[in-house]
């Protein structure tokens, strides 16, 4: 009676152990689907390139897998980008390798390397890197369509099962994946204020360079023009204010007023001219940086200056260009307020040009 039992205990094991293991394996299969992202969300600038990302996950119930040679991926990349280094990463959990290509039709397939096994909920991640493209649209993938309507970008290789290099899977019709990304032009970047402008004047040993001065009323009031003079080794030589009324118009001699009392020993053939509009609430150069000094916006300037001709003997021609609107450093006003308020403080005299004059002027050779 009792080896009866004893085999009949064993039989029992056996039999619950071959239960258990019938029970343990997966049915229903897997399920391939892969989702594209840029790395831009779907809109940069001209001269910026983005990362395309794609990860093919195995939603399970079951385990799915593949000998070596199987693709993990087909897209059909657009053609009128280029791209740089592509990869295919396994997240912790899935097994194997892949290597992915880009053919000369621009065709991404990535095909595993060893066998593959993707567990429910794990999967592999596809990078595709590219390179700073024109301004335009560009949809990956490029065109046609696949079994799931979206283009032909697809988890599963590039026919999704219908031939024998394919992962198996119970439902082939979702392994679609695409993306768009638009490349725009960048701002231009902001016009310069109005109330900053500069000029250079040459040949002043050869005659007279002159600055007309106008108030075209956009500020909707006076505007105090700051007349800043600067030496070829950028010194600043002389200072001095032009109030100016709306549609006003006032000039400045370049030797008479603005080289004639400078503060160096020598007085230079050339010269460079900041003019800074500010509000009219007081006009001086050296109050810069202050409320009475805030930049505003009506400055018209012209510069008429001589140039050497090509003649023999040489000849001087008078040019009237206007002057160059410029972005002013973050400190400038303060600086250059700064350093026009020192030569008035030096109490000689120097430095400290003339004031404008009513009317226009113009250049003169000797």
């Amino acid at each position: 009676m009792s080896k009866t039992y004893c085999r009949l205990a064993s039989l029992f094991l056996i039999l619950t152990a071959l239960a258990v293991s019938l029970g343990a394996q997966c049915t229903g299969g897997g399920d391939l689907v892969a989702s594209k992202t840029d790395s831009v969300s779907g809109t940069t600038t001209q001269g910026n390139g983005w990362t395309w990302t794609i990860v093919v996950t195995n939603l399970g119930p079951c385990d799915v897998g593949s000998g070596s040679g199987a693709s993990i991926l087909y897209d059909q990349l657009p053609s009128n980008l280029t791209y740089g280094m592509v990869t295919a990463t396994p997240s912790a959990g899935a097994t194997g390798a892949a290597t992915c290509t880009i053919d000369g039709s621009f065709n991404l397939d990535c095909d595993q390397t060893s066998a593959v096994t993707i567990p429910p909920n794990e999967y592999f991640t596809i990078t595709i890197p590219v390179n700073a493209p024109p301004v335009g649209t560009y949809v990956n993938p490029r065109g046609s369509s696949d079994p799931n309507g979206s283009g032909y970008c697809r988890a599963n290789g590039p026919d999704g099962g219908s031939d024998s290099n394919f992962i198996a899977e119970n439902d082939y019709s979702n392994d679609g994946c695409t993306d768009t990304v638009t490349v725009t032009a960048p701002a231009p970047p902001p016009a310069p204020p109005t109330a900053f402008k500069d000029h250079y004047f040459s040949n002043l040993d050869k005659g007279d360079s002159v600055i007309n001065l106008g108030n075209d009323g956009s500020s909707g009031g006076s505007i105090c023009v700051n007349v800043y003079t600067f030496a070829p080794d950028e010194q600043l030589i002389s200072c001095c204010a032009c109030p100016i009324t709306p549609n006003g118009l006032a000039s400045l001699s370049v030797q008479s007023d603005l080289i004639s009392n400078v503060l160096t020993p020598a007085v230079p053939t050339s010269v460079t001219v900041k003019l800074i509009a500010t509000n009219a609430a007081a006009c001086n150069a050296a109050g810069l940086g202050g409320p009475a000094g805030s930049p505003v916006n009506g400055l018209d300037a012209w510069g008429s200056t001589l140039h050497a001709a090509p003649t023999t003997p040489v000849s001087y021609q008078v040019t009237e260009t206007p002057f160059t609107p410029y972005t002013p450093g973050s400190s400038e006003l303060v600086t250059e307020g700064a350093d026009c308020f020192f030569i008035g403080r030096l109490g000689s005299g120097f430095g400290i040009c003339k004031s404008c004059r009513l009317g226009g002027l113009g250049a003169d050779k000797q």
